[in-house]
């Protein structure tokens, strides 16, 4: 049996999170889950659904993907009806 030995590269890892290609996907991976939730979300009046969001932040180290819904009332929504994290899953971007 051979001995194989991975050594992971901090650097060059840290340089393709920060490479537009990551944006990109991140940002298109963040879309789907916003349409997926949109389908999920209860509609009394749609302003809740209206509301959900998606797009990408940037700081030093990395871009990050994000989904939100920014009625006042989301997290009770959310505790409710799971349509976030519901969203997550139906999108299938988790191979």
């Amino acid at each position: 049996m051979s001995n194989i030995k991975f050594v992971l590269n901090y650097k060059g890892i840290g340089e393709l999170l920060k490479q537009e290609s990551m944006r990109t996907h991140l940002a298109e991976q963040a879309k789907r889950v916003e349409e997926a939730a949109k389908e999920l979300a209860p509609v009394r009046t749609g302003e809740y659904r209206d509301s959900i969001e998606s797009g990408v932040i940037e700081d030093d180290e990395h871009p990050t993907g994000y989904v939100v819904a920014k009625v006042d009332y989301a997290l009770a929504v959310e505790v409710k009806n799971h349509v976030l994290s519901t969203a997550i899953d139906a999108a299938d971007i988790i191979p």
